[in-house]
């Protein structure tokens, strides 16, 4: 992926890179740049996309005690950006936390499920993304936060991560 400038297409549901004018679909709104899975990240998104996600997962937006004190310093520190992402943001609950005290923050959120990013978008979030964390397509330097579940690194090819991760994130982020 070349990091061009996206442009939509007025005839159909793609996301065109102005630059290479490669293709990417758009399926419910939520634009799909799932390329480059590692063999164990499509399982798991092939896992999490079979479910009923809005009947199984995420009933109660409240979050657990214990995932709280793993949140909490994320989204205080929160408190001082403007452009956060969010790898792995599942149902959009850590997301949710941090628009609550950050007003002002642009958020995005990335998933390899569907099903997820389908129940995030309920809630209100526009800018959701169904990418691996390994292939993040954004441009350089686009994000002062990147924050992450304590899940999310579980299958991931995390040198990739970071590299990327790395990249995206604004010189003082």
């Amino acid at each position: 992926m070349c990091l061009g400038a996206l442009a939509s297409s007025k005839k159909s549901s793609f996301l065109y890179c102005k630059i290479c004018k490669m293709k990417f679909p758009v399926f419910s709104g939520i634009p799909f740049f799932q390329t480059g899975l590692s063999k164990r990240a499509a399982e798991e998104a092939k896992r999490w996309n079979k479910m009923n996600i809005e009947e199984e997962y995420d009933t109660n937006d409240e979050i657990s005690p214990y995932l709280m004190r793993i949140y909490k310093p994320m989204i205080e520190y929160s408190l001082q950006c403007n452009e956060i992402l969010e790898i792995g943001c599942g149902s959009g609950r850590l997301l949710q936390e941090i628009c609550k005290r950050n007003k002002d923050a642009f958020v995005t959120g990335i998933d390899i499920s569907t099903n997820m990013l389908k129940v995030a978008q309920k809630k209100g979030f526009s800018s959701l993304v169904l990418t691996p964390a390994e292939n993040l397509p954004f441009r350089d330097a686009s994000f002062n936060l990147i924050v992450s579940g304590y899940y999310t690194f579980r299958y991931l090819q995390r040198p990739r991560v970071y590299r990327h991760a790395y990249r995206v994130l604004q010189k003082d982020g």
